[in-house]
């Protein structure tokens, strides 16, 4: 019976109940979209963590990473022994470039082909996909054989095709001299033969990459250091960033733009982790708003239910008293005036929560139901209890 009688009150009044429910749809709506944006927002923040690469450069003491930074000795050193940050560090990228004599033909000056010696793609910028380069392997071979000790190469699509060579044939090189420090580190000249395992296509330059170990290897033959030009790294873990920041500060000397560069030392590491620090901060901005509107939000629907819930009793205000004054109890007459304002705010709710899962919103929006339908019978029940915790009399005195 109670049932009916709320079901008949709402059809007889069309406009208000319309009203309340579209209200009450709006909101959940809000309610879904902000929820769905904060899960959207932290899910990106955690690839942002996960995912993004803060690249670290050793440079010169005025904080630029320049080609031709004398980096003495086994760099591994600089990083994993003698300051000990091996536990932030994903890879070193070493590099080091050398001017050649292909097989025996005479190079032209100012036309001279160039060897670098390097642990891997990370190490050569000039490789990145942006400027326009890809690449071809023989079957079986990748970047990753940069990072043995074999005689492998992978040259430029100049000296394929200057050289008449193809994937998988046998080449030999001349070092002639280091490109960036060439008093300080020479090894022999000898023909040193290479398996070319891969081809840069669409690189005009005359240029060949061979593993850095295998060239390291060679110059501890001949009594050698092989100085590295270039040397980078990739954070193991965004999420220790300031602690490797501090680690590093007590490591490195701090980046200063009023010191002349120098190519001995001391270093400086250059940290660019702007692009991260940025897209943290926006992120967390967004997930931070998202949570202070969510209550706001609420709050807001719990005054649409309270004004919903006045406006309900007012237009019923002369019927709600007759029941009183004809005995109805005060238990049933809440019941009346409660149902019927958290039915409308629980369809309503439901509407809004169909209409927010077909925009995509995900499951979050029947929760988002759940909460604004919460809030509109808390409301109501504000409304109810006032008006039931009045006396008859007083009714009757406040009708005339």
């Amino acid at each position: 019976m109670t049932l009916r009688y709320v079901l008949k009150r709402i059809a007889r009044t069309p406009w208000t109940s319309l009203a309340t429910l579209g209200l009450a749809a709006a909101l959940c709506v809000l309610l879904s979209l902000l929820a769905a944006t904060k899960a959207k927002q932290e899910q990106a923040l955690d690839m942002a963590y996960d995912d993004m690469e803060i690249r670290c450069a050793v440079a010169s003491a005025d904080g630029v990473r320049t080609e031709g930074l004398r980096l003495i000795g086994a760099m591994e050193r600089l990083v994993y022994d003698a300051y000990g940050l091996a536990d932030y560090v994903e890879r070193l990228n070493l590099k080091t470039t050398f001017v050649v004599r292909l097989g025996r033909m005479d190079i032209d000056v100012g036309d001279l082909p160039t060897l670098s010696a390097v642990t891997g793609l990370d190490a050569a910028p000039e490789l990145r996909p942006e400027y326009g380069v890809s690449f071809e392997f023989l079957p079986g071979y990748g970047w990753e054989d940069m990072q043995s000790a074999e005689p492998v190469l992978v040259v430029s699509e100049a000296i394929m095709d200057k050289c008449w060579l193809e994937l998988g044939d046998q080449y030999k090189l001349s070092l002639r001299y280091a490109l960036y420090f060439p008093d300080s580190l020479k090894l022999s000249e000898e023909m040193r033969p290479f398996l070319v395992i891969g081809c840069i296509r669409g690189m005009a330059a005359e240029a060949a990459y061979c593993p850095f170990a295998y060239l390291q290897q060679a110059a501890v033959a001949e009594g050698q250091y092989l100085y590295s030009e270039s040397a980078s790294f990739i954070l193991k873990d965004n999420r220790k960033l300031e602690e490797f920041r501090a680690a590093s500060l007590a490591c490195f000397d701090a980046p200063d733009a009023t010191a002349s560069h120098s190519a001995y030392g001391p270093f400086s590491l250059v940290i660019q982790d702007k692009l991260f620090l940025e897209t943290v901060k926006g992120l967390t901005r967004d997930i931070r708003l998202c949570e202070a509107l969510t209550p706001a939000v609420c709050v807001l629907c719990l005054g649409v239910g309270l004004c919903s819930g006045l406006i309900g009793v007012r237009a019923r205000r002369g019927k709600l008293v007759l029941m009183r004054c004809a005995g109805t109890p005060r238990r049933k007459a809440f019941a009346l005036m409660l149902l019927e304002q958290a039915l409308l705010g629980t369809l309503g709710a439901l509407v809004g929560a169909c209409a927010a899962l077909a925009a995509g919103y995900g499951p979050s929006a029947f929760a988002a139901a759940g909460v604004c339908a919460a809030c509109f019978a808390a409301g109501a029940a504000v409304v109810a209890a006032l008006f039931d915790s009045q006396s008859v009399m007083a009714l009757v005195q406040a009708k005339e």
